[in-house]
């Protein structure tokens, strides 16, 4: 028997000296065989598969992503970009990485979660590689724990079991039973398996509004010190962080998670100034195709609550809110246009 590659040489050689065709036109239904035949013999061409054509790990595009459209988080773009970096380009690390973003609803953490799945596999954040949970729609009831807990074992371990390079991502984390999060600790530890399966290589974001008061008065205070927030750390977040989460109400409330370290990066979200806000609108304004002028783009941003009421210098929900806004602006001018 020849190899494949052999038997198309032949089937080249037929169609150019045997059926009259040019090499041109042999050449090109040589590919098309060949193309149909990968089709049927490797499945993984067609069919989402645990390999780097499916998960490219594309770093270059994250940082790019990050750097043209998140906006006013400069610490969680730093830490979160270093942190999937360093874990997915390394072959044999010693335990799952484990992210907890914190702060204020509308501030992007969903938003950094989307293009975190939509960089490191080509089918974003609809691989089947990527879990992804919200809390009050998964597990919405308390007297469900027991019930939660075995489908969610089941789910992360037949996940993990189909590959390694899984991405787990848990919404409303502050609405969720600790049990919960605690049964996650044998998956996010140092072992080289659990169940026979190897969850090393594997990536778990927690996010939650926990801290976010810490993290404002944190921002607040260096407003107020009259530096701009540029200037703030992680250094300057760590410590309130763990100690917030810790103890407020929810999923990481007196958690083994945070007791035994295994939480790799508290990453603080900030409360967004309004010129955050107005880039959110614009820039939902470019992706409707529709150019308004500053003015426009100011009153929407007008009709938004801000915080602390003295200076209305926060967003009090962030970007969140941005999308219907716009489509209000956009139906008014199409009503006018007609």
């Amino acid at each position: 028997m020849f190899p494949f590659h052999q038997k198309t040489v032949v089937v080249a050689f037929i169609l150019l000296f045997v059926g009259g065709f040019s090499v041109t036109e042999a050449v090109s239904i040589v590919d098309n065989i060949k193309e149909a035949f990968w089709g049927i013999f490797d499945p993984c061409r067609s069919n989402e598969c645990c390999n780097e054509h499916w998960i490219p790990n594309d770093i270059d595009a994250l940082q790019n992503n990050l750097t043209s459209f998140f906006y006013g988080q400069h610490i969680a773009s730093e830490v979160a970009l270093k942190s999937i970096k360093g874990h997915v380009t390394n072959q044999n690390p010693k335990k799952a990485l484990v992210l907890s973003f914190l702060g204020r609803t509308g501030t992007g953490k969903t938003y950094l979660s989307k293009l975190i799945a939509e960089s490191l596999y080509s089918k974003g954040p609809h691989s089947r590689y990527v879990q992804s949970f919200i809390a009050t729609a998964d597990f919405p009831h308390m007297n469900k724990v027991e019930e939660y807990e075995d489908n969610l074992i089941t789910r992360i371990q037949s996940t993990v079991r189909e590959c390694e390079r899984s991405l787990f991502i848990f919404d409303e984390i502050h609405e969720m039973h600790p049990k919960l999060l605690a049964m996650m600790k044998p998956y996010l530890d140092h072992h080289n398996k659990v169940d026979g399966i190897d969850f090393r290589k594997s990536i778990f974001i927690f996010l939650g509004n926990n801290a976010a008061s810490s993290i404002a008065h944190i921002a607040y205070k260096r407003w107020l010190d009259g530096e701009a927030r540029e200037t703030l750390t992680l250094k300057d977040f760590d410590k309130s962080l763990k100690i917030a989460t810790f103890n407020e109400h929810g999923g990481l409330t007196e958690n083994p998670l945070i007791a035994h370290e295994l939480i790799d990066a508290y990453i603080p979200f900030l409360p967004l100034e309004r010129q955050h806000l107005l880039k959110c609108i614009n820039e939902h304004m470019r992706k409707s195709g529709v150019w308004v002028d500053k003015s426009t783009l100011v009153k929407i941003a007008d009709e938004f609550e801000y915080f602390p009421e003295d200076e209305e210098l926060y967003s009090l929900n962030g970007c969140r809110g941005v999308q219907q806004k716009v489509d209000l602006v956009l139906e008014h001018i199409r009503h006018t246009e007609l």
